[in-house]
Formats: C-alpha cells, structure tokens, sequence
C-alpha cells in the first residue's frame, strides 16, 4: 500500500483522534515530540507536524479542530 506524506498546522490542541481516523503516524521523533507538547494547550504560534498515512487525509476535518492539511 503507497504511503502519503503530508503536513499539518495548527495552534490548538492537537487532535490526537485524528491519527486513528486517517490512518496515519508522525513521521520521525521530531513529529512524535510536537504532537506530546500540544496534546493540552495552545500555543501563540502555528506548529508544522509532518505525518505519513495510507490514504488522502481528510482536510476537512482537521480544519473542524483548526488545524490545516498543507
């Protein structure tokens, strides 16, 4: 199955669910970091987390929880 290699930002919590719903897992220890310092809070700046899945993410609903697919 061919992977996908895309990126997410946002400022909010991250939507850890998200991971589950598109099939998909940060891409490197940097990734795993970001995501465990914005499980519970926000930030005053967007954060880039890069993410490999097996299929198109759904950039709809990363938007519902504010964070863009990019």
């Amino acid at each position: 199955m061919p992977t996908v290699a895309f990126s997410v930002i946002g400022h909010t919590s991250f939507p850890l669910d998200m991971l589950r719903y598109d099939a998909c897992w940060p891409d490197s220890p940097d990734s795993v970091f970001k995501i465990s310092t914005h499980l519970h809070h926000t930030k005053d700046e967007a954060v880039q987390i890069d993410l490999i899945g097996n299929r198109t993410p759904t950039a709809a609903r990363w938007a519902s929880f504010g964070w863009y697919v990019k």
